[in-house]
């Protein structure tokens, strides 16, 4: 089972703290958390099989993570990859309230998963910061965290 707890503004210092474990199959290759290539501004472990991320972060701010949903009777074996998921978040142009509300029609396609996404260090025209909640098992519109503790 993949695991985050993370507190979001609950300390004066830090917007976001997170720990988190990655419960994967332990043949499924992977790298650790680095910078992705010399110009690319993403910080992430990498998935070597389908090329996604589970948990990262950008130079501007940005956030997402994923916890994977297991529901042994709903898995589809030729669902893409949720890693794609994350990665898109991290990379997409406009906030990412806008992007989450942008996409849900496409998310059925992915085996069950809870997401996490936010500009946690907002820069450039973005004031305010925010983190997002969303699974495409709850049939409901992304929600905007409010600062607490909690656990996925």
């Amino acid at each position: 089972m993949c695991l985050i707890v993370f507190a979001w503004h609950a300390h004066p210092d830090y917007p976001l703290i997170s720990v988190g474990n990655r419960d994967e199959f332990y043949t499924r290759r992977t790298r650790p958390a680095s910078w992705w290539g010399q110009a690319v501004s993403l910080l992430a472990g990498q998935d070597e099989e389908a090329g996604g991320t589970w948990f990262g972060i950008t130079r501007r701010g940005r956030m997402a993570a994923l916890t994977n949903v297991r529901s042994p009777s709903e898995r589809n074996p030729h669902a893409p990859s949720r890693g794609a998921l994350v990665l898109a978040a991290l990379q997409a142009p406009e906030r990412i309230d806008q992007w989450i509300d942008r996409h849900p029609h496409r998310t059925p396609a992915f085996n069950g998963f809870n997401l996490l996404a936010g500009d946690i260090m907002p820069t450039g025209r973005e004031t305010s910061s925010s983190l997002n909640y969303y699974s495409n098992r709850l049939h409901v519109p992304a929600q905007p965290l409010a600062p607490g503790v909690y656990g996925l």
